[in-house]
Formats: structure tokens, sequence, C-alpha cells
């Protein structure tokens, strides 16, 4: 009776996360209060569903019955028998036990939309429900719903599906490229074995040996292991599908990515899904250390047009004065040079810092940092340009990057708001150090444009992506303080290892453009678009 009470209420409960999924704009950050006002409840009202469910699956007798044998589905869609389940268990603490796990996927499946770092109590509750999945052995048990208000059919995929999730990075995916992962995680996850430890061993060192070693995590007080192996060449063998002439709809990914951003996608999950072990679920897309740079750094987003390019900072920041053209070349008065070139380099800087914010920066990798933004307004999303100083004095290093990540950050105090206008920033590093130049394309001046210079005199490939990884901190620093002057000479000697940033739909192919430089001016030849951001292209050239 009390199940059946319980499942009144679940149908209400899915019907309402399905709705927050649908009507959430979560492309940009920090959300609306509107929005967090409407989330918050949801999430609330399901996790103490969850408990009661949780609780009921620990309070049903195990009165033996009769089960048969779990049903799963293959790789190619056809069911498959699995072992019986022992038949002192109740199929009734199982359903009770499925559904909890079920509700608190849909409920980090939701945060994960959201760009919501899910509290770590949320962790910690699914890891115990995994734990007593392993205890009963109920992995593969197919269980009945009749309301429709699951996600997920075993408790093996409600446990498995959201940590994939995780573990594909929601927050640095656009909402395409995470329906594409949902999909594949729900379709996937019941071929992924996993095993759950409380230990106090270093994390990394499992205290039993893996046949098949994939992703290992450490969610709150629990270190979860899986054994990814079939996922893996289920992955290679939709990679092989594609190459084969296959479509994205064929392989069951649905249409909302083209074959090209498939295989890109699918080859990110591949590492994502293989033998790694992220130290941070909130950022696993590579190593972070703490960081080395000053406390914080000035950040302002978006590529810089013709109007913020000529702000001259005043009293109150955000006010134009149009004192100050875009490109101010002008170093003669009465006939004498009153400011020298990297002067004028510094005010350029410096008038388009005038509206900067300040970041903290909370870890950094070789080619990225990640900060802590507390500026509630203006949102920010994914791919725009961002440009940073590393550090308040004057000759401090500029920088340009692109947003490579977002996520809202949560509340752990007891009481406190679950959700704060605070967000975490994973800022992209672009490949090079940034010289304002002018550009013109057909005799029309374009918005700020930057040419991106090789921050070490010799650069090395060895990595495949042409250029080294940049320093931060005091070798940085360092660097730039020993870089020689940029000239369009070292450019032609080495035009493969410059860069330039144009203002978004710039490129096409074999454009030519006039670029200026310190007085100097070149003709340049675009060849290739290496990345297209929401407000900037990334293009390679050679000067002619």
């Amino acid at each position: 009776k009390k199940c059946a009470i319980a499942d009144r209420v679940r149908v209400v409960v899915h019907a309402v996360l399905a709705q927050r999924s649908r009507d959430g704009e979560f492309g940009a950050l920090p959300l609306a209060d509107a929005e967090i006002e409407m989330l918050w409840p949801a999430v609330e009202t399901a996790a103490a569903l969850r408990d009661v469910y949780a609780w009921l699956a620990s309070q049903l007798p195990e009165s033996p019955v009769a089960v048969g044998a779990g049903r799963g589905v293959d790789d190619d869609g056809a069911a498959r028998a699995t072992d019986p389940l022992p038949a002192s268990v109740s199929a009734t603490r199982i359903d009770a036990l499925h559904r909890a796990l079920d509700v608190n996927a849909q409920i980090l499946l939701l945060l994960q939309r959201a760009r919501i770092a899910v509290p770590s109590a949320f962790w910690e509750r699914h890891c115990a429900l995994g734990q007593m999945v392993r205890e009963i052995d109920c992995q593969d048990a197919e269980v009945a719903d009749a309301q429709r208000a699951s996600i997920t059919r075993t408790c093996r995929a409600a446990f498995v599906m959201p940590v994939l999730l995780a573990l594909a990075d929601p927050a640095a995916r656009t909402m395409q490229e995470f329906n594409v992962v949902h999909t594949a995680a729900q379709r996937w996850a019941g071929k992924v074995g996993f095993r759950i430890e409380l230990s106090a061993e270093p994390f990394g060192h499992p205290a039993r040996p893996v046949a098949h070693p994939g992703p290992a995590l450490r969610l709150g007080h629990y270190c979860v292991r899986f054994d990814s192996q079939s996922l893996v060449n289920t992955l290679e063998r939709r990679l092989t599908a594609l190459a084969d002439g296959k479509t994205p709809r064929e392989l069951g990914l649905g249409d909302t990515l083209g074959v090209p951003a498939t295989r890109v996608l699918l080859l990110s999950l591949l590492q994502c899904w293989g033998p790694v072990a992220p130290e941070d679920i909130d950022a696993p897309d590579r190593p972070w250390r703490n960081a080395t740079l000053d406390a914080s750094v000035l950040a302002v987003v978006g590529m810089p047009s013709m109007t913020t390019a000529s702000r001259s900072p005043g009293p109150a920041a955000g006010s134009a004065t149009g004192a100050y053209a875009t490109y101010d070349y002008q170093r003669m008065k009465d006939g004498g040079i009153t400011r020298s070139r990297e002067e004028i380099a510094r005010d350029k800087i410096k008038k388009m810092l005038a509206d900067a914010e300040t970041w903290s920066v909370a870890a950094e990798a070789p080619d990225a940092l990640r900060c802590v933004r507390r500026r509630v307004r203006p949102r920010i999303s994914l791919n725009q340009l961002v440009g940073m100083k590393l550090g308040a004095h004057d000759g401090a290093p500029f920088l340009l990057g692109w947003v490579d990540a977002l996520q809202q950050l949560t509340s752990e105090i007891p009481g406190a708001p679950r959700s704060t206008s605070a967000h975490t920033v994973r800022v992209r590093l672009a490949p090079g150090l940034p010289q304002l130049v002018r550009v013109l394309a057909e005799e029309v001046e374009l918005d700020c444009a930057f040419l991106l210079a090789p921050h070490v005199p010799e650069v090395k490939k060895a990595n495949g992506a042409g250029y080294a990884p940049l320093q931060s901190g005091a070798g940085l620093a360092a660097s730039l303080a020993s870089m020689p002057e940029t000239g369009w000479d070292a450019v032609r000697a080495s035009p493969r290892d410059y860069r330039l940033v144009l203002p978004l739909a710039t490129y096409r192919p074999l454009r030519v453009l006039r670029a200026v430089m310190g007085g100097s001016a070149a003709m340049l030849r675009l060849e290739e678009l290496l990345m297209r951001g929401s407000d900037f292209d990334l293009v390679r050239f050679t000067p002619l």
C-alpha cells in the first residue's frame, strides 16, 4: 500500500522534473532567480520521494518469491537473459530500490542539464543506493513500471547513467551535445560493471585487481570503479559505422548533430569513458593543480567592438567618453615621438579592460584556467571570447581564451540556499600571446582583431597542436619579458606558428585581408578555420 501511494506521487514528480528540463534556458549562466525558484522546490520534493523509496527498500520483507531471470538488452537491441536473482530476494524490495535510484538519477540529470554542480549529498546517496544493489545482487533485474515514470529499466542503468553523464563533462557541452551524450548514456549504461568502496586507501589504487579497468572516481566518501570495456567496444563500433556511411540516426543517436560533430563527440566519449581517473567530477576534462597565479584576474567576456575598444577608463566603470579612436597609431607630436609602441599597446589593453570583472583563480592547467565568477550579470555562455589580465600591476600578462565550460555553484551549508550567483568558468587559453592589429577586408575596417604570436622562441609541435602548452604564473611572465617584438618578418619566417582571432564569420576560404601592425602592413590569405566560437573566428593564415 505504501509503495502504491509513493508511485502515485512519483508520476507527478516525474512530470514536473521533465517539464523543468524542457522549460529551462540553460545555455548561459548565471541562471535567473525565477529559474532557481522553479528548479529547487522540484529537486527537493524528488529527493524526499527518493528517501521514501530507500526507506521502503530497507523495510520490506524478503519473503521468498519466484523470480525469473532478468532481461537485459545487448548491443543490437535484442533481449538477452541474465543470471537469475536469488530466490530469497523480494521482487517488491527490488522495485522500491530501483525507484529510489531512478528518481535520484532524474534529479542528477536535471542538475547536469541545468549546469548546476551536484551537491555532494546527492552523490553520497546515489553511491549508498548502489551499494544496496550490489549487496542483494539485483543489478540486472528488469523492473516493470506501469506508470511509465522511470527513465531506466534496471538498477545497473539507474546507477551508471548519471555517472557516465558526469564523466562526459556536461558543463562543457552545448545543449545539442548534451542530448546526444544523454541518449548514449541511457542506451548503454547497462553495459558497464561497477564496484563501490568505502576505503581509506589512496585514490587510484584498487583494493582488488580489476579484469577490465575503466573510469575510477571519488564521489564524496565513496570510490566508484567501472568496468567499461563493453561500452568502449560499442563506441568503437559506432565510429566504424559512421566511417562506413551510417548516419547518427541509424546509430540510435538522433539527428541533432551532423556526422562530423557526432564523430568528434564519440571520440571524446571514448576518452571520457575509458580507463581514466579524474580527480574532480565537476572538472574531469584535464588534470588540474592549485593555482600559482595571483589570487585574481581581470576578465572581460566577448569579442571587443569598435565601441568597447574605444572606451576610456573614467571615475565610473563602463562610462564611454569617446576620447580615443579604436586604433591609436598617432605617435608624433610636434615632430617628435611621444610614446613608444609598447605604451600604445598597453593603453589599448587598458581601455579594453575598462569594464573588466574580477575573477578568482581556483585551479590551472598548462592550457586552461578554472575561475570563480561572482558577478551576477551579464550572463555568459560557452565559446565566448575572454580577455584576461593575470594580475593587477601594469606589466601583468594579457591573454586571450574562450569559455570552455560553465557550472553554477551550490551551497553545501545546511539551511543555506542551494544555488548561488557564483559559478565556475573554465577558460581555454588561446594558442599564443595576443597583439592587437588593424585588419581591413575590402577596405572596410573590422572590429578588433588579434595576432597570436608563439610565446616561446622555438615552438614545439610534438603535441600535434602546432604550439607548445602555454605557461602560466611566473614562468609566463618571464617568457614575456624575454620575448622579442613581433614583426611581419618573424611572421613570414614561420607563418604556421601564428594565428588570427577575427570577428565572427570573417573567415572565408582564401580570403585576403590587409593587416597593419606597428605601422607596417601585410597582406594575409586566410587558409583554415581552426575554431568558430560564438563571437570570434580562430584562423590560420599565410602572409603574401
